[in-house]
């Protein structure tokens, strides 16, 4: 018998003073007391005060008539949760269809500050699976699908992202420089997609593309990883062809759906 997740054999700590708060809140009671937040923190009035108005400068709550409702910033965030999820369930029948016909591995990547997310893979090889699982976060020079997320920003951007980064060697082939990761975006941005081989790992390679928003900032990556061996020079152009008609008719669906 398997040993149990470490995470079901440690207590989970209580949940933040902030969490507590905006767990009040719900599609019944949409307005909570002061009294109701204080009971909830289980702090004296004058700590709790003190709370309640750092979470109102943050735009979490606003006082309203009976006290509080849910502010600005709670909506942002909702936004832009209900965006993610609508970006991963929009593209994932164009990357099952991409998995399917290039017979590899399609992920979709997004970028949070100098980290990539993979935030969904559809595999049609278990072994390359393997190396790129959804949830895993990866350095910004983790090949070209984390190149083609950077391409299209703003130079500042780019400098500003690539000062923080840290550039891990996965191989001999990995770039490591900033000089030469700017020169590698250039280029990316002429052809319109990206091209590792062998600098995740020396038997894979990678093809992608971006998925712009309506500002022309990459939104998300578009990337099919397989054997170096299949990206030849005939064959990475009809790659990039596949993953550029697929990532186009993601971005229109969902500027249909974020109207």
């Amino acid at each position: 018998m398997s040993e149990p997740l470490l995470g079901s054999q440690v207590k989970a700590p209580p949940p933040s003073p902030t969490l507590q708060v905006l767990g009040l809140f719900t599609e019944t009671q949409q307005v909570v007391s002061e009294a109701e937040i204080v009971n909830t923190l289980k702090r004296t009035p004058i700590a709790a005060a003190v709370y309640i108005n750092s979470l109102v400068r943050g735009g979490y709550i606003e006082e309203c008539a009976g006290g509080f409702h849910l502010g600005p910033r709670v909506l942002d965030l909702a936004r832009l949760a209900r965006r993610r999820l609508g970006l991963s369930s929009v593209a994932l029948p164009w990357m099952r269809h991409a998995a399917a016909q290039l017979n590899q591995v399609v992920l979709l990547g997004s970028r949070f500050g100098d980290k990539v997310l993979c935030s969904e893979v559809v595999s049609a090889s278990a072994e390359i699976s393997e190396i790129v699982q959804r949830g895993a976060v990866f350095p910004l020079n983790f090949g070209a699908g984390a190149y083609v997320l950077l391409a299209w920003l703003p130079d500042s951007d780019v400098d500003d992202i690539l000062r923080r980064a840290s550039l891990r060697a996965f191989s001999d082939r990995a770039v490591t420089d900033v000089a030469t990761m700017k020169a590698r975006l250039a280029v990316i941005r002429e052809q319109g997609y990206g091209v590792s081989r062998g600098e995740i790992d020396p038997n894979l390679g990678t093809v992608a593309v971006p998925i712009r928003g309506i500002d022309g900032r990459p939104r998300a990556a578009l990337a099919t990883v397989g054997p170096t061996v299949a990206m030849t020079d005939e064959a990475i152009p009809k790659m990039a062809g596949y993953l550029l008609a697929a990532a186009s008719e993601i971005r229109d669906r969902l500027s249909l759906l974020e109207r």
